[in-house]
């Protein structure tokens, strides 16, 4: 059952009422006017008092509910009633049987008022409700718990933050009472004036990846189609990425994503070539691999190595070309060996031999080091990482991608996929 399906099975329910809290422009006012057209699709009256902006403005700001808030939804305009009037005058509309009531918002009406008379107000609003079976949606901007808080029956928080320019939305449901929660953390936009939930889906299975479809053109490689763009129509040859991570539950994260292309390039005969940091924890990758290959098959085509060392390095790639042949170099750097402009030089001559030699440099680092900035210009892509209410998003520094939210599910180990527009 979706966000939205879970809230109108809430206000279904007899005299419950719902909190939605969240900065201005955090989409309140949209998640209440999704939520009246259920109720009035259910032919349930459904009345609004904007304490906010008038009627006139509500319609030009959500041309989306033009239709109903003209026809179907009583808006009253309760911008300049005092806290008694405003209070008959709800009370009036609470008392029709089964409707929805929705205050935008309740904070601006309030705020100015002592907590008794406050508490006093909600009680009676509330008590009213479920004397007549109707649902009341409060709206507040106030971050912190106030009385109201404490006398609805459910409460949604709304959130927003910018990352380079994206912006990434999601919803807490804090308390539903009567409902199980089974995910209280829900991603959405608003994109053509409605509230639209991101649902997740399966992008492969560990244990099935032989059906993934992997092209080799000549020129790129595409293993998921939902990150061509992110990767600029599929992962040029001789083409060096950056992977910008912070923790190393993000660094595990691309263990995973990375599996099917590795599987695909072994699968055709390709070596994967893999420089290893001395904290990079080698056994949790060879237990991974040995979900998808015999482990003769990943001695065979996976060669770890710690060098860390730039010539070193640079010896390895040569010297790995001519007698194997690798397609992939993966390399889990946690930390960037360089110390000064000489080692920065080195650094840049490894990348050279990457290019000449290999077909694909990825190389995963943290974004703390000192020469980070430094490196990024000389890569081809690069690649943020960062973690947010315990998911792992990522986007493509370079150029204005999408940002994509990735989960794993280690039940039934399967890696989900959302992709924020």
């Amino acid at each position: 059952m979706g966000f939205i399906e879970i809230l109108n099975e809430f206000l279904s329910k007899e005299g419950n009422s719902l909190l939605i809290k969240g900065k201005p422009g955090a989409g309140k006012t949209t998640l209440a006017l999704n939520l009246a057209l259920n109720c009035l699709k259910n032919n349930r009256k459904v009345f609004y008092f904007s304490t906010r902006i008038s009627p006139i403005k509500l319609v030009r700001h959500f041309p989306n509910f033009k239709e109903i808030l003209y026809s179907q939804i009583v808006t009253a305009d309760s911008r300049l009633m005092a806290l008694s009037t405003f209070l008959g005058s709800a009370l009036t509309y609470i008392k029709e049987e089964k409707s929805l009531v929705i205050f935008d918002s309740w904070d601006s009406m309030v705020k100015e008022q002592e907590k008794r008379e406050r508490l006093k107000a909600e009680k009676a609003i509330c008590t009213a409700a479920e004397e007549s079976k109707s649902n009341l949606i409060f709206i507040s901007e106030e971050p912190e718990s106030t009385t109201i808080d404490y006398l609805v029956d459910g409460i949604v928080n709304l959130h927003y933050n910018f990352y380079n320019g994206r912006l990434l939305r999601h919803a807490v449901i804090n308390k539903l009472r009567g409902l199980r929660i089974t995910n209280p953390i829900i991603y959405f936009t608003l994109s053509n004036g409605e509230f639209n939930e991101i649902k997740s889906f399966n992008l492969f299975n560990i244990t099935k990846l032989s059906p993934i479809n992997v092209e080799l053109n000549g020129k790129s490689i595409k293993f998921f189609k939902e990150f061509d763009e992110v990767f600029l129509d599929g992962i040029k040859f001789g083409s060096c990425t950056l992977f910008e991570v912070s923790n190393k539950n993000e660094e595990y994260c691309l263990y995973y994503l990375l599996l099917p292309l590795i599987f695909e390039l072994a699968r055709r005969g390709k070596i994967i070539l893999m420089g290893l940091s001395l904290d990079t924890p080698i056994l949790l990758l060879k237990s991974m691999y040995s979900l998808i290959f015999p482990e003769e098959e990943i001695k065979r085509r996976i060669i770890f190595s710690y060098i860390e060392h730039f010539e070193d390095e640079i010896n390895n790639i040569y010297l790995t070309k001519k007698e194997y042949s690798p397609s992939l170099f993966i390399h889990f750097l946690n930390k960037i060996p360089i110390k000064n402009e000489s080692d920065f030089e080195k650094f840049l001559q490894l990348l050279r031999a990457i290019r000449e030699r290999l077909d694909i440099l990825f190389l995963i680092t943290n974004n703390k080091e000192i020469y980070f900035k430094r490196i990024l210009p000389y890569f081809d892509y690069g690649i943020k990482i960062f973690t947010k209410n315990e998911n792992i998003f990522l986007y493509n520094k370079s150029f204005g991608s999408k940002i994509y939210g990735i989960t794993w599910d280690k039940n039934l180990n399967i890696l989900k996929l959302l992709c924020i527009e």
